[in-house]
């Protein structure tokens, strides 16, 4: 209700780096800058605390779903778990050097497999899955460790999480490792609008939503009400405490 006023008009540029940019955000933050004449756009950009902002989706070289390119200064690959360079269009973890990152974590035994020394010169494991396309352009996946890994296959949360938040009964999701018969399945816990209640009917329609469009293995084995999701001071959802 307090995004509004003529003031909007002045911002000239506006990037979301904390986390992957939901659509509907980014359409609706852009629809609120139109009603008071600003046509410009919000874009994806990506840093972090020891590399600052390295990566922007800028408007000249843009790609619908890609966090963008590297900045000048610096340079990214995407290993695998061996640190080799892994087939344009593949999953690895984003690996980044660059003349804005640490030298150093306060406590030094905090470096081991963040700082990674790669033919004498020093990389950051940023603990992103992420992909690279033949243009340069960076694809967000997930963070490392929420991945769940399924008969092999690699489940991403936040792919399940998009989808479910897309429904009128979701107010926020979220999509966490569980074991049934010691082995890992999805477990979905969901904080539902004003007025609805989780029964079979939803159940059916979160589980047809996520089999129309992601892998058989995203399917949660278990649907979870919970009344208040927890989240965090940054706005993001405090899944540990759910665990």
């Amino acid at each position: 209700p307090l995004f509004k006023g003529p003031l909007l008009k002045k911002i000239k540029d506006c990037f979301v780096g904390g986390d992957k940019l939901p659509n509907d955000v980014k359409e609706k933050f852009e629809a609120g800058c139109r009603l008071f004449g600003n046509t410009m756009k919000m874009d994806q950009g990506y840093g972090s605390t020891e590399a600052g902002v390295i990566i922007l989706n800028v408007q000249s070289n843009q790609k619908e779903g890609s966090i963008g390119i590297p900045l000048k200064g610096t340079e990214v690959q995407i290993l695998d778990k061996d640190l080799k360079k892994v087939p344009v269009g593949e999953n690895g973890i984003l690996y980044i050097h660059s003349s804005s990152m640490m030298k150093s974590y306060y406590d030094i035994s905090l470096n081991k497999d963040i700082l990674v020394d790669i033919d004498g010169k020093m990389w950051l494991n940023s603990g992103d899955v992420c992909s690279m396309d033949e243009t340069g352009h960076i694809y967000f996946k997930e963070r490392e460790k929420r991945l769940i890994k399924i008969s092999g296959i690699n489940i991403f949360p936040n792919e399940i999480e998009e989808l479910v938040n897309t429904l009128d009964e979701i107010k926020i999701s979220c999509a966490l490792q569980g074991e049934k018969n010691s082995k890992p399945v999805v477990n979905l816990y969901v904080e539902l609008n004003e007025k609805f209640e989780l029964n079979g009917e939803l159940e059916k329609k979160i589980m047809n939503l996520i089999s129309t469009h992601l892998l058989k293995y995203s399917l949660p084995s278990n649907i979870y009400r919970i009344e208040k999701m927890p989240i965090n001071e940054i706005g993001k959802v405090d899944y540990k405490k759910i665990r």
